[in-house]
């Protein structure tokens, strides 16, 4: 799945994502982020609901480099 598909399928795409940790392997030119993920429902009258995380994996291949 490309990340513009992953976006399309998030309710607010990836913009409310927050990281938890990232790996680099420079060997395998790979990175990984591990993130939280806002899945919510901001019409949801139950706050658990609206500010409802799921965790998630972004892996990157063919890494050329990383800032």
């Amino acid at each position: 799945m490309s990340i513009e598909e992953i976006e399309k399928s998030l309710p607010n795409g990836l913009h409310d994502a927050v990281m938890r940790e990232h790996t680099v392997n420079y060997e395998t030119r790979t990175l990984i982020f591990d993130i939280d993920v806002w899945v919510g429902d901001l019409d949801s009258k139950n706050e658990e609901e609206r500010e409802k995380y799921k965790p998630g994996i972004l892996r990157f291949e063919g890494l050329k480099y990383f800032v």
